[in-house]
């Protein structure tokens, strides 16, 4: 570890990124997650008696209501009781169909159709699973625009918002690395554990099934079914037995007996195998001749050594047994498991160029699915199940869109998230304050907050009434589908839902959190511009601030006051990290190409989901003390996010359950001075050249500083921050 913990990763600029078992939990999901889809929208089945249908409807129309109504997917449980009356709590439909929003901007106040009125544009389904069902056109309203062609050779790549919350922070990274034949576009994001499921329904139970096929391959030596199987080493085990058995004068013992038929048996199941090549049967004919000398000295027919074994292999072209994945099962994605693994690009370290030849790849510790969606389109998926404790939980939810070679797939490659069923377009600014609000409830601890707690059970059962009004209105349109258009229709109901009920959501969950924080109204909060609900652009990642500091700025400083935050790094790393502008986490440099090795404690961080961000130390400077790192005297800059957390011991920036709770509090965190080997982690990085500049960059060498001068003044670059680099650099 080293006596400053993980505060010594270097620096680089660049790209992106269920309580687990090791049981197949995500499959079970998945098997859930397609019957809530999609049992409700089945027509009923014959000999059933449907509910009776209202006077303008016909019989099938109110079978295939009834049972959309009754979707499993519409979860039922009472809002918590908190010992108080539920002020947000809508107790019928007529509430839910007037709420009282407070004062607040146009965009909440309205339901999304009266925003699609004014704006002259007519609302549609928001429908999620194909990649031709998100029009380009609908865009227009995404918060940040999404770019046709992200920059080509960009390190820190380019990030965007995604809809929903399928993916972590509801971010993802857009890449172009450049290669000989053209660039390689690739989308890079977390999914959240919640949303695995839908990825293992769209494979459709492909994944780990494999079928036998014949093929014809040069060969020199022996044949894979020989070498899978070990046919040769159970056959001359078996021979060795029995043949020291004789040279020793002993009788047979029963475990050479079992030698003798495990090896027969193996050898039986490939001769009488209908689909084994003639090769194959003969390879197991040569074996099974020593196996039958063996027995006949186990039974007494003989008492002659059995002949030296020798492995049966062959040279030129043959016809091998191999197994393929299986075809997709109902339409499914094609689906294969495998060891985890990492893209392997490689980074210029003059230019800062990112590059791959899009073959090149690391090996992990872990599963992940490779997925062919079509059309030269690929994913890499490394699941939440079935990443057991002894594999990385860094890469846990890490997924990776593939385009064709070649520029311009920025969109497509949003779009393809439908493929899995995640949903596949940017996000709206009513998405991004909901997303804001949320990540702050998370990190100034309110989820047990009486009104907040309320609000967002309140806020779900919106989205469930929402749904059930859609499900009977649109339900008609399920007569006649098939399963894929029955699974289509209930994803496009729940994204529909989503978006009509989503300001009404912000609403209340804005002024729970209002009077959780001692605001009297959610308009009296939104007023204050300390609230920020857009996120902000920092190097390759995006940032979502948190309002209990931003509204109380010089109390976090006062706090701070004496204290700073620094990150150690050896001295000649600090070049070659300012050449390329950012702090990176591990996860983080292996996207950009960065060779491993940089950080302290790279392999224990991805055990504990540390190396998905940069470690920091809070300290209090010490009169006449040069350490070579960086350093901000003002901590409340950094720490104004809402995913920051620290702890006071060294625990490899754990991202796992644990007995000790992580701290989010930046009032607390200015308290872990007291603490030599306390740790304070931010996700993805810190842009050095850019919001997150340090005070102070301190070097003993002064061949180290004279490089940093030089490579700040040939770029152009004279302040970092509002301090001229010259006072920066020390």
């Amino acid at each position: 570890m080293g006596f400053n913990s993980k505060t010594g990763h270097q620096t680089y600029t660049i790209a992106p990124a269920m309580s687990v078992t090791d049981d197949d939990s995500g499959a079970a999901a998945a098997a859930n997650y397609t019957e809530a889809a999609t049992e409700s929208l089945l027509p009923a089945e014959a000999g059933t008696e449907p509910p009776a249908a209202p006077p303008t409807e016909s019989a099938e129309v109110a079978a295939a209501t009834q049972q959309v109504a009754d979707s499993a997917s519409l979860p039922s449980e009472p809002a918590p009781d908190t010992g108080e009356e539920n002020p947000v709590l809508l107790k019928d439909t007529e509430a839910a169909a007037e709420p009282e929003p407070p004062d607040m901007a146009a965009a909440d106040q309205t339901t999304v159709t009266e925003l699609e009125e004014q704006s002259g544009t007519e609302q549609k389904a928001d429908p999620q699973p194909g990649v031709d069902q998100t029009p380009l056109d609908r865009w227009p309203d995404a918060l940040i625009a999404v770019p046709e062609a992200p920059p080509e050779g960009l390190a820190t790549g380019t990030p965007v918002l995604i809809g929903g919350e399928d993916l972590k922070d509801s971010t993802a990274t857009l890449m172009a690395y450049v290669s000989d034949e053209g660039p390689r576009e690739v989308l890079l994001a977390t999914v959240s554990e919640e949303a695995e499921a839908k990825i293992f329904d769209a494979l459709s139970g492909s994944v780990g099934k494999t079928v036998p096929v014949t093929v014809q391959e040069p060969l020199d030596g022996r044949l894979p079914v020989d070498e899978e199987e070990q046919l040769y080493e159970m056959t001359a085990k078996a021979a060795k037995s029995v043949n020291h058995k004789l040279s020793a004068q002993i009788e047979i013992p029963e475990h050479t007996q079992q030698y003798v038929t495990k090896a027969t048996q193996a050898l039986d199941g490939v001769i009488n195998n209908p689909e084994s090549t003639d090769d194959e049967v003969a390879m197991a004919k040569h074996y099974k001749q020593f196996t039958e000398a063996a027995q006949k000295v186990i039974d007494g027919e003989d008492t002659s050594k059995v002949s030296f074994v020798t492995p049966h292999e062959v040279h030129g072209t043959v016809a091998v047994t191999k197994q393929v994945p299986a075809p997709p099962e109902d339409g499914g994605l094609q689906g294969t498991q495998r060891n985890a693994t990492r893209i392997q690009p490689k980074l210029d370290p003059v230019t800062g160029i990112s590059s791959w030849d899009g073959v090149a790849r690391s090996q992990s510790n872990g599963p992940e699915y490779a997925i062919d969606l079509g059309e030269g389109y690929t994913a890499v998926y490394r699941p939440h199940a079935g990443n057991g404790s002894h594999h990385e939980y860094s890469i846990r939810g890490q997924l990776e869109i593939h385009a064709p070679q070649g520029a311009g797939h920025g969109h497509e490659l949003v779009q393809r998230l439908g493929q899995i069923n995640l949903v596949n377009r940017p996000m709206t600014a009513a998405e991004g304050e909901w997303t804001y609000l949320r990540n702050n409830i998370t990190a100034q601890g309110l989820e047990s907050t009486p009104h907040v707690n309320a609000a967002v059970a309140s806020a779900r059962h919106l989205e469930d009434m929402q749904l059930q009004e859609i499900f009977h209105a649109r339900s008609r349109e399920a007569v006649g589908m098939d399963q894929a258009g029955l699974q289509r229709l209930a994803k496009e109901f729940q994204l529909e839902a989503a978006a009509r009920c989503l300001p009404q959501k912000v609403n209340l969950v804005r002024d729970a959190v209002a009077k959780a924080t001692g605001y009297t109204s959610g308009a009296e909060l939104a007023a204050h511009p300390g609230y920020e609900p857009v996120p902000r652009k920092t190097a390759g990642w995006l940032t979502w601030g948190r309002f209990d500091v931003t509204t109380k700025q010089a109390a976090v400083e006062k706090a701070f006051a004496g204290k700073g935050l620094k990150h150690s790094i050896h001295e000649n790393n600090l070049v070659d990290m300012f050449n390329t502008g950012v702090l990176a986490s591990t996860e983080r440099r292996a996207t950009m190409g960065v060779e491993p090795g940089k950080g302290w404690s790279e392999d224990a961080d991805k055990n504990s989901g540390g190396a998905n961000s940069v470690f920091l130390r809070v300290h209090k400077p010490h009169d006449g003390q040069q350490e070579t790192g960086l350093f901000w005297d003002n901590p409340a800059k950094i720490l104004n996010r809402s995913d920051f957390y620290a702890y006071k011991s060294d625990m490899y920036g754990t991202a796992k359950s644990n007995s000790v709770p992580p701290i989010r509090d930046p009032f607390e965190a200015a308290k872990l001075n007291k603490y030599s080997s306390n740790e304070v982690m931010i996700p993805h990085g810190l842009d050095l050249l850019g919001a997150d500049a340090p005070s102070r960059i301190v070097t003993n060498s002064s061949k180290v500083k004279k490089r940093l001068l030089d490579m700040f003044a040939s770029r152009g670059i004279t302040h970092l921050g509002a301090k001229p680099v010259a006072e920066v650099v020390q």
